[in-house]
């Protein structure tokens, strides 16, 4: 459950985020950094790395940076929302420029 921002240089952003959350609260993933806010994740990454976060995904190499480009939300079931939305990943040209996956709770 989370989100994911593509940016420049992950570590950069992520010394930030840290200065807000605290530094803990920041680790070093293979597709950049993390940040635990409590109630999710912060996934932060390049466009190179982003299929690491999100396999089967990718994002576009010509993207302006920093961008927000994926949401994952927990849901109860993930068979019921394949069935209401069809599919269990939307595309960002569908979802108003988000990737919008559901994961189990």
């Amino acid at each position: 459950v989370g989100i994911t921002a593509i940016v420049p240089d992950p570590a950069v952003t992520a010394a930030t985020f840290g200065r807000v959350f605290g530094a803990p609260a920041v680790s070093e993933t293979a597709y950049g950094h993390q940040i635990n806010t409590g109630n999710g994740v912060i996934r932060l990454t390049t466009p190179r790395a982003f299929s690491i976060a999100h396999p089967g995904a990718s994002a576009p190499m010509d993207i302006d940076l920093p961008v927000w480009y994926a949401l994952t939300i927990a849901v109860t079931s993930t068979q019921t929302a394949a069935d209401v939305l069809a599919r269990l990943r939307v595309l960002p040209s569908s979802a108003r420029g988000v990737l919008l996956e559901f994961a189990s709770a």
